[in-house]
């Protein structure tokens, strides 16, 4: 507002707003799909513990899913690109 108000400073016209913000937009999503994994993730962890491996008395199938779970976080880990890069998002969600 201020440099609106001053005369002697020219305005700012930004003519390409939508690529300014595409980037930290971007990034936003991302960094939501992490906490939500981060969330899922420690869910999955709580569920998945001594707990209930004393109440099945079998360890041997959470374990199997113990790991399927951690091949996920793999996954993420792995994940070839640069995922703050919007030209990757469409990998980046097949992989999310």
């Amino acid at each position: 507002m201020q440099i609106e108000s001053e005369i002697t400073i020219k305005r700012w016209d930004f003519a390409k707003i939508k690529e300014i913000f595409n980037r930290p937009r971007h990034m936003k999503v991302i960094l939501e799909n992490f906490n939500v994994s981060c969330v899922v993730l420690e869910e999955f962890f709580a569920i998945l513990g001594n707990d209930l491996k004393a109440v099945t008395g079998s360890s041997e199938p959470i374990d199997a899913i113990t790991d399927r779970v951690k091949e996920q976080i793999r996954k993420l880990e792995t994940f070839q690109n640069d995922v703050y890069n919007v030209d990757y998002y469409t990998e980046w969600l097949a992989t999310f």
